[in-house]
């Protein structure tokens, strides 16, 4: 099915590529670049980091080392629609969550054990904040998929990266990617255990000029 983990990744690829070309012919060229999740994969590609013929593969690869990270739990995830702090406050009594998506203002993706996600949303149900289930393979950006780090590392050891030709954006640090390769390819690894912070790195390019996105 197109919803499990290496299909999607891929077919996200394909799609976001295609659109940026698509972009890119009709004369919008933009001055910084940025994704969310996944998509940080083909924002790399996009600054010409990442070669494009790499990129399928790359997209599958990472689907499989996060496949392959998962243990006898798998873990879910949930978003919640409040800001990352007052999610953090609410559930700092319950063990296994973690902020997997700070991805606005006014919504948060929390990721971790099944048994810890229930009793958050048992929590979060008693206050007056919508919360819901998400549907995903397991739990996203969070320490329970651990060693997809190091899987993915091994992956893009002998892949050959470039300097970024644009500013690109992290999820990471909310900042800009390093420009060596080895730093690239080390953020790009913790990217898949690491919080995505989307909604500080939107303000970042805000700060750094961005008008339009």
């Amino acid at each position: 099915a197109i919803t499990e983990t290496r299909a999607a990744q891929v077919t996200l690829g394909m799609v976001e590529m295609a659109l940026y070309r698509f972009l890119e012919k009709v004369g919008v060229v933009p001055d910084m670049l940025a994704g969310h999740s996944y998509g940080e994969l083909v924002a790399l590609t996009a600054a010409g980091v990442l070669k494009p013929d790499n990129l399928l593969n790359l997209s599958q690869a990472r689907g499989e080392s996060i496949l392959k990270a998962i243990g006898d739990e798998p873990g879910t995830m949930a978003a919640v629609n409040s800001d990352a702090e007052t999610v953090r406050t609410l559930l700092e009594t319950i063990e296994g969550i973690v902020i997997a998506n700070e991805n606005s203002p006014i919504q948060t993706v929390i990721s971790g054990s099944t048994s810890a996600i229930e009793a958050a949303l048992s929590k979060l149900n008693e206050t007056d904040l919508t919360v819901r289930k998400i549907k995903v393979a397991c739990a996203f950006h969070s320490p329970l998929i651990s060693r997809a780090q190091n899987y993915f590392a091994e992956v893009l050891a002998p892949i050959s990266v470039q300097a970024p030709q644009r500013t690109v954006y992290s999820n990471t640090t909310a900042q800009p990617y390093p420009t060596q390769a080895d730093a690239i390819k080390k953020r790009l690894a913790e990217h898949l255990v690491k919080p995505v912070q989307f909604s500080k790195q939107i303000k970042a390019m805000y700060d750094a000029g961005a008008r339009i996105f």
